[in-house]
């Protein structure tokens, strides 16, 4: 239904929603729906399903495609069904459903040059199928993920699970260009550079965020051999190099939440230590002042303060070496109060 606050308007004919996602432009609804026969071998996700587009003013509305059921098909690691998948809306365009079929039946490890290819297909009102739909890239291992940036810029992620290969690529929509501007093992965090900044385009949809100059603002959890230190980075496209702009110094562990001025520097990060509440702050890398704090959350647990933890090895009776985290209570001390009892 839709809900002005006054009355509800139902839309739709009453079905089995899987999922519902309103278009950009606000005037469509592309809509999953989980259709009989059901299965004893699938879950739910695997239910035969239809993929519908819905108008938002009448209700009118028509099937886009109709998936059978996930029963029989492939199971391996980058194994994915044989039919047209991840339906979803482009955020930098009014109404345009894009999706991804997969060019090798499904079978990952299938000797092919190009394993997915994604789609596009236009919304304008007028009843449509997948048949209509065209291709915007093709991709030689697992299409994974899209960012939507504009019309001349997405990121697009691609990778297999068979040789842990990642690669990020700058991705022209008007052009089809591809660019590897990012490529390393998923079993190398220290590698990472991080996840792209987004902000609300004039659709209200979050898309990347880019400075004057075309850079990309990038997040990431900055893993290395002294613990996780956070950071902000610039990344030019055309280099295919980060600036680290910021990064979070011990002893404090604090994340970016968000940038509010990306040609200044200014952004939103959350702070906490082992002895200080997750707090919000502001930061600005311009003027180069002391972040300014914006809550001022106490402890919620104040009993737990003074509790130490502590990283314990045994080896249990079969011989395996197990190890655990051992909490003991605040100012205590093993010599003067001995054994105490233990929840496991």
């Amino acid at each position: 239904v839709i809900n002005n606050l006054t009355e509800e308007q139902a839309l739709g004919k009453p079905a089995i929603y899987q999922s519902v996602s309103l278009s950009p432009d606000k005037q469509y609804i592309l809509a999953t729906k989980i259709l009989r026969p059901f299965s004893y071998l699938v879950p739910a996700s695997g239910f035969p399903h239809s993929i519908s587009v819905i108008s938002a003013s009448t209700g009118s509305e028509f099937v886009l495609v109709k998936n059978p059921s996930a029963e029989g098909q492939p199971i391996g690691f980058d194994d994915v069904v044989s039919f047209p998948r991840d339906f979803e809306w482009r955020a930098d365009l009014p109404s345009t459903v894009v999706f991804t079929k997969a060019l090798d039946k499904g079978m990952g490890r299938s000797k092919t040059e190009f394993h997915d290819e994604l789609m596009q297909l236009p919304i304008n009102g007028s009843p449509v199928s997948i048949d209509n739909a065209s291709s915007l890239l093709k991709a030689t291992r697992r299409l994974r993920n899209v960012i939507w940036g504009n019309g001349n810029l997405a990121l697009v992620y691609q990778s297999m699970t068979y040789d842990r290969k990642q690669q990020i690529y700058a991705f022209n929509p008007s052009n089809g260009q591809l660019d590897l501007i990012n490529e390393r093992s998923s079993n190398d965090a220290y590698s990472d550079i991080g996840s792209p900044i987004t902000s609300k385009n004039s659709l209200g949809k979050e898309v990347l965020m880019q400075t004057k100059n075309g850079n990309l603002l990038l997040r990431g959890a900055g893993s290395s051999p002294e613990g996780d230190m956070p950071f902000l980075q610039s990344f030019d496209l055309k280099t295919k190099k980060g600036t680290i702009l910021w990064r979070c110094e011990a002893p404090y562990y604090e994340t970016v939440v968000d940038v509010l001025d990306a040609e200044n520097g200014v952004f939103i990060t959350s702070k906490e230590s082992p002895t200080e509440t997750p707090n919000y702050y502001i930061r600005n890398l311009k003027k180069k002042v002391a972040p300014i704090a914006i809550t001022d959350f106490k402890n919620p647990y104040p009993q737990m303060e003074g509790v130490a933890k502590q990283k314990i090895s045994y080896k249990r009776a079969d011989g395996i070496d197990l190890t655990g985290d051992l909490y003991l209570p605040k100012g205590y001390d093993a010599k003067k109060d001995g054994p105490l009892p233990v929840i496991m």
